[in-house]
Order: C-alpha cells, then structure tokens, then sequence
C-alpha cells in the first residue's frame, strides 16, 4: 500500500513521473510512513527475488531435460556415428534451450513489469516524501 501519489509511467523514457497537481501536500515524513515505504519496497524486493529464482530454476530443469535427451540421441547411436550425433544432438540442444530461454522471458514480461510499475511507484511516493519535507 503506497501514499496516496498519482502514478504516470512515462514510456518514451522508462520513468515514473509525479502529477504534482494531486499530490496532498499533508503528508507527514514520519517514521511510520517511511517504515511503510521500506517494508513495502521490501516486499516487492522478495516477490522479484521469488519470481526470478522460479524462473532461473524452470530454465535449469528445462536444460537438464534437453540434454539428457541429446545424451539419449548419442547413446542411441552407432559407435561410429557418435561423434556425429554428438555434435548434432548439442547443436539440437543449445538451440532448444536458447529458444526455452526466450519463451520463457516473453511468458513472464507481465509479471516481472507489475513488480517492476510497483517498484516505480514505491519509489515515487519515496520521493515525494523526501521532497515535499526537503
């Protein structure tokens, strides 16, 4: 739960901006309310720790799936097409996991860009804090 500042997110320069026509100007700089802040930039910090960590970890168990089929496709050959297959099946493999890695950053751009907009105005309403008692 952040203060009560109107968020704009600026998308030609990535930024978050502040409306300051309806920022209220009675907000106290308290400790409450920068502990609010910080446990709330906290939070997001954990979810965006959870979210790529879950992430890192669906790419390790999809590359570990992918090459112990290609080590399948090798052990499967005929010992004097190994090398063949060898280099065949890692080639099939390295591009199996580019693609699964660029899936899987396509699949969860929303979900990592909510964290990041919460991030944003978190650190608005920080700013605002800091700014209207400055």
């Amino acid at each position: 739960m952040g203060l009560p500042v109107e968020y704009h997110p600026n998308k030609e320069a990535g930024m978050a901006t502040r409306d300051l026509k309806t920022v209220p100007t009675d907000v106290p700089l308290t400790p409450d309310n920068i502990d609010r802040l910080a446990a709330r930039a906290a939070e997001l910090a954990a979810a965006f720790k959870r979210k790529i960590g879950k992430l890192q970890q669906q790419v390790a168990d999809a590359s570990g799936n992918i090459n112990r089929d290609a080590q399948g496709i090798v052990q499967d050959a005929d010992p004097a097409d190994r090398a063949a297959a060898h280099r065949l099946a890692k080639n099939k493999a390295n591009r199996s996991i580019a693609q699964f890695r660029r899936n899987i950053v396509a699949s969860s751009h929303t979900d990592r860009q909510q964290i990041l907009d919460q991030f944003a105005k978190t650190a608005a309403d920080a700013e605002f804090q800091l700014c209207s008692h400055g």
